[in-house]
């Protein structure tokens, strides 16, 4: 199945006094390049979940963020400092004199007297591994959709070229008998001016010959064939990664195009040529986001 690089997944769910969210993004890259950013009291989570993700991606660039939120059901403990607070009525008392009133209310207000124990630890962690998967098959299904549209894009490109080559080996055949009789006729005139050339026929098979091969495509137009064969077994039938072996075929499909181009003289094949480089540029830009 072809897998696109571009892919977002979220999973959210309250685990004991907390709104935990999961986001997942995945973004082209040639290699799988992981960015994991959790608070710091699940840090620990890390390498867990870069296993995770290693076990279920081979590329892409990566960012999965994990965040924390308190209910508003969330109280936290409170704890009196009672050091600081005796310590506090101490110095009043031995500082003020006459009759005074200790404002317990004011006291509490004083920092280090009251200590909240507000706290993000988490005791089932587990069920945060657990979102941080929900939302990496979220991101991987939205990738297997952009897969499919991919698909069957490639298809039809390769489809285009196929259709564009027969027209190229129609004309080829006829821009080789074109030249062979332009050539001929070349050398009719030439032989008439000289009346008589023992060499004349000899130089003509040669000239035949150097032109046949110069304007022979078979091995190009066999070899693109076999590209179109192979990138579309590959891209229908294929159970691992395809991004980097169609990035080759892409490549070797493009190189043999452009021979065949270089190879033609007609004003027709070429222009099918530039169709045909036109759809392999697409097909390329394509598979630069193909897991």
């Amino acid at each position: 199945m072809i897998r696109s690089m571009t892919g977002f997944g979220r999973a959210q769910d309250d685990i004991e006094n907390f709104k935990i969210t999961v986001e997942i993004v995945s973004l082209n890259s040639r290699f799988l390049d992981l960015h994991v950013y959790l608070p710091d009291c699940i840090d620990h989570l890390e390498t867990p979940v870069r296993n995770l993700v290693k076990s279920k991606l081979s590329r892409g660039l990566v960012k999965i963020k994990v965040k924390i939120d308190k209910l508003p059901t969330y109280q936290p403990e409170i704890e009196v400092n009672t050091d600081a607070l005796n310590k506090l009525i101490s110095t009043i008392e031995k500082e003020v004199k006459g009759n005074y009133q200790i404002d317990i209310s004011g006291l509490i207000t004083i920092p280090g007297v009251i200590q909240r124990e507000e706290t993000e630890k988490l005791e089932d962690e587990g069920k945060i591994f657990e979102l941080v998967n929900n939302a990496l098959d979220e991101m991987i299904k939205s990738r297997e959709i952009e897969g499919e549209k991919i698909k069957q894009d490639l298809e039809k490109r390769l489809e285009n070229i196929s259709k564009y080559l027969e027209k190229v080996e129609e004309l080829k055949e006829i821009e080789i008998e074109k030249r062979k009789e332009k050539i001929k006729e070349s050398f009719a005139e030439l032989k008439n001016e000289l009346e008589e050339d023992s060499q004349l026929d000899a130089r003509l098979s040669t000239e035949l010959v150097y032109w046949a091969n110069k304007l022979d495509v078979n091995e190009e137009i066999t070899r693109i064939k076999a590209h179109i064969k192979n990138m579309l077994e590959i891209i229908n039938n294929s159970k691992e990664p395809v991004g980097r072996k169609l990035d080759f075929y892409s490549q070797e499909l493009h190189r043999e195009i452009t021979t065949l181009s270089n190879k033609s003289v007609d004003v027709e094949v070429i222009h099918y040529t530039i169709l045909m480089r036109e759809e392999v540029e697409r097909i390329k830009e394509q598979v630069r986001n193909i897991e």
